[in-house]
């Protein structure tokens, strides 16, 4: 029932024995004379005792009556409807109602009388109206305890979850801490338990185990599903065969192992009947899937959107919706941060409750240096579960690698083959995500595990595993006392730039690398960090992975240098000579860029690596090229697909024209690439093998490639714009299988048609000194498409075949006599066709 001006709360009563079955809480003004009259009526004909505001007892106070009776009823049916809100009556019913729903386990049915639930749960049209105007006349705590009736965001998943459960006994709920999981199984729970004969919500099994053992969470379980409070393990059996014949409901909360549910459900097809079910809530995916069957049955738990996020933010922060103006753009940015997680929404909102602004305005600003350790501490408990593997590939990823490829990452942290074994399950763990083949984490995960990282004492480099914020580096680096023993990686995120454009290289000491033993990791580039050497150095970490130092001051690698754990080589714009003596064991170097070393006289024998990519553009000092081994093939076809395409940008064969026009196709290729660009001296390139697909020789001085060339069967691309000293091709370059676009521009030594793979696509023979093409030259080339032979000044003649058909289109003879050339063409065409014509008309006459 409802009276207008009542303000409090009634107060709870002690239960007694239940004297209805049903308690009705309407609002008369919209519903008595209608539905709840005619719901009445059908419950008082079924034999139900239902109470409603008609039956109190004479001299009785209203609100004594219906705390009773809300005390005594076995159910409450609340309706919902129009004008419901604007009752404050109706709202302390209401949470009395679900107070004793709570203490009592009285079952509540909500029934939605011409609104919709969402309008309820997020206050909109009557119900928005009403609330702003409750929010000028009642205190914020009445306020905050009538809108916390709901919850924020969930009334989807409660859907979703029902729809489960009709067509599965046991459901999965999966989600990162402070997601909500236990809250939607909680609301289920309530929303469905008076369904079923017997139920149990086993709260925290992985904190009550650790606390207690497994023997204490059997107890809870089958002593709240018998009702039986002095339970004996003794009489299990007995129990279970009681149960049997019931309909049970069961939620096991944050289940974090299979030897955890196999304590408590491991035989429950023998004793857990078809009606009943189950519904568990993890962190881990894998657990979920061996317990559930298949992902078709586990609930994977969103993140709350903008206006779910900010909702429930202001709710805990205002105990209301409505804000002052003035702290909206704080609210937005606290929402960010949080990233629309439950938990981060409500530790921030709850923390800034009745603060001013200023107190809101520093905790945005300690935020970004300092995570609030409550949510991180709940995040962390994931992170507890890893093992030593698991735990450093999280903490690289976090730190490091967040957004990054996927086959990228694995090839430079990779080194037991156990990398895709390891992200699956920080995948199950729900502690990162593949998106598109790139591996990202929630803001609050990457917080926490550089929170890891940093070690006990956050303003210690010392205490570090791993830097990754350029002060810190620079601070770590120009200390020379500091403990550097513990440090795994050295890798600014790209996004700093340089300090300042005068600030001073450091110097650094020659044995500063031999205090960092554990060193994996180095990142120096040149716009952020610049570092000098003046005392030379004394080598380089053995396990060393990922090398990058742009400028490197110094002639060599150290003395002490071996090669064995490096895959990733980066020295730009050196003064590097050499990198290190032969036969060194370098069969996990995969990336080589050495790009504008330009005192580079020579390089090591390769043939003994798994190159991917190397990179010599602008090492004018360069004579030779050795022996090359390329990298065969990789562990999984879809990764090198995924790979290629994703960091060659764009897909060549779809651009051969302006492949061949514009000469600068290189600038994105990242795998199966050499780039010999602008390598003036380089005059040998020796014997290469494997997955080599774009080979750039733009502007260096070779005069003839190996005949190892011709065996390259993924080469897709070979570029000697302006090779001008190279006089033919090897004849083995006839048997490619795969060579699709050639460029030989300006190659001006090049004076006969060279003989060509029928696999060509596109091809450049401008600026050479060919003199004359046979109509054979092209009979092997089916799928060309682009021919360019523009301004060769002594081209004497072309066969008249070449301009039949599509080849007139693909046919550029921009240059001397080009319009002569162009008229010999059309002029060859007519009379074929008229000898064509008179051909088709006799074989149709004889």
């Amino acid at each position: 029932m409802d009276v207008d001006d009542h303000d409090k709360p009634c107060a709870p009563v002690a239960c007694s024995q239940n004297k209805y079955d049903v308690f009705i809480s309407f609002r008369g003004e919209d519903t008595r004379a209608n539905f709840v009259s005619h719901l009445y009526k059908g419950l008082k004909d079924g034999g139900i005792e239902t109470y409603i505001d008609d039956r109190l007892e004479r001299g009785d106070e209203i609100s004594k009556a219906l705390s009773d009776a809300i005390n005594n009823s076995k159910f409450s049916i609340v309706v919902f409807s129009e004008k419901y809100a604007y009752s404050s009556w109706c709202l302390d019913e209401l949470v009395h109602i679900l107070e004793c729903m709570e203490k009592k386990t009285q079952i509540v049915l909500p029934v939605f009388y011409h609104v919709s639930p969402g309008d309820v749960r997020a206050q909109k049209r009557s119900y928005a109206k009403i609330f702003r105007e409750y929010e000028e006349h009642y205190n914020n705590s009445i306020i905050h305890r009538w809108k916390q009736l709901d919850l924020v965001g969930i009334e989807k998943s409660i859907h979703d979850i029902n729809l489960l459960l009709s067509n599965a006994p046991m459901v999965g709920i999966c989600g990162m801490g402070g997601l909500g999981k236990t809250t939607l199984a909680d609301v289920v729970f309530k929303l469905y338990r008076h369904q079923f004969d017997s139920y149990c919500f086993l709260r925290n099994i992985r904190e009550l185990q650790q606390k207690y053992g497994s023997t204490y969470l059997t107890r809870e379980l089958f002593s709240k599903l018998s009702k039986i409070k002095d339970f004996d393990d003794e009489n299990l059996d007995v129990v279970k065969n009681m149960l049997c014949h019931k309909k049970l409901l069961i939620v096991l909360d944050d289940l974090d192992d299979l030897d955890k549910y196999d304590a408590l459900l491991k035989d429950s097809n023998f004793w857990l009947s078809s009606e009943s079910k189950v519904i568990i809530t993890s962190r881990d995916q894998q657990v979920l899937r061996n317990v559930v069957g298949d992902d078709d049955n586990i609930y994977n738990l969103k993140f709350l959107n903008d206006e779910e996020a900010l909702d429930l933010f202001h709710l805990h922060a205002f105990k209301r919706k409505k804000v002052d103006e003035s702290y909206i753009e704080s609210s937005i940015k606290l929402v960010k941060y949080a990233q629309g997680l439950p938990l981060a929404l409500k530790v921030l909102g709850s923390n800034l409750y009745l603060k001013s602004k200023k107190i809101w305005e520093s905790l945005l600003k300690k935020l970004k240096v300092n995570p609030d350790q409550g949510i991180l501490n709940v995040l962390k408990i994931s992170f507890d579960g890893l093992d030593n593997m698991e735990k450093n590939l999280f903490l690289d990823i976090a730190c490091f690698f967040n957004g990054e490829v996927k086959c990228h990452v694995k090839i430079i942290l990779e080194d037991s083959d156990s990398f895709d074994a390891i992200i699956e399950v920080l995948i199950d763990k729900c502690l990162i995500t593949d998106v598109n083949g790139r591996l990202q984490m929630h803001d609050l995960l990457q917080e926490m595990g550089r929170s890891i990282a940093r070690g006990l004492d956050h303003n210690c480099s010392g205490n570090y595993s791993r830097l990754w914020k350029l002060k810190d580096i620079y601070r770590f680096l120009k200390n020379t006392t500091a403990d550097a023993s513990t440090i795994e990686g050295i890798f600014p995120n790209d996004s700093e730039i340089f300090f300042s454009e005068d600030q001073e290289p450091l110097n650094l000491d020659p044995l500063i690398f031999e205090k960092m033993p554990y060193l994996r990791l180095l990142k120096l580039a040149y716009f952020q960090i610049r570092c000098q050497l003046p005392q030379g150095l004394h080598s380089f970490p053995r396990d060393l992975r990922y090398l990058r130092w742009d400028c490197y001051p110094l002639r060599t690698l150290g003395s002490n240098f071996t090669p064995h754990n490096l895959v990733y080589l980066s020295m730009t714009d050196s003064e590097l000579e050499k990198l290190w003596d032969e036969f060194q064991d370098m069969k996990n170097l995969k990336y080589v860029d050495l790009g504008g070393s330009k005192k580079l006289t020579c390089l090591p024998n390769l043939s003994r690596a798994n190159i991917w990519k190397l990179d010599l553009e602008f090492c004018t000092n360069l004579v030779e090229l050795p022996p090359l081994k390329f990298h065969t093939n990789f562990d999984d076809a879809k990764d090198e697909t995924k790979a290629i395409n994703f960091y060659n940008g764009c897909i060549l064969e779809e651009k051969c024209d302006l492949l061949l026009l514009e000469g600068v196709w290189f600038g994105g290729l990242k795998d199966c690439f050499l780039n010999l660009n602008m390598c003036s001296n380089l005059k040998i390139v020796s014997e290469m093998s494997g997955n080599i697909k774009y080979i750039c020789l733009r502007s260096t001085a070779i005069e003839e490639l190996h005949t190892s060339i011709g065996s390259l069967n993924n080469l897709f691309v070979l570029d000697l714009f302006g090779c001008r000293h190279l006089k033919n091709l090897p004849s083995s370059i006839f048997d490619s299988t795969s060579l699709s676009i050639l460029d030989m521009h300006g190659c001006v030594s090049i004076n006969t048609f060279p003989k060509l793979p029928k696999t060509l696509k596109a091809l450049d023979l401008s600026g050479t000194s060919i003199q004359r093409i046979n109509s054979s030259s092209f009979e092997s080339m089916p799928f060309l498409k682009n021919f360019y032979m523009n301004n060769c000044t002594k081209l004497e003649s072309i066969p008249t075949t070449i301009c039949l058909g599509r080849a007139e289109k693909m046919l550029n003879l921009r240059g001397a006599d080009y319009g002569e050339r162009q008229e010999l063409c059309r002029a060859d065409r007519r009379e074929r066709w008229t000898a064509g014509e008179r051909n088709t008309e006799r074989g149709n006459h004889g």
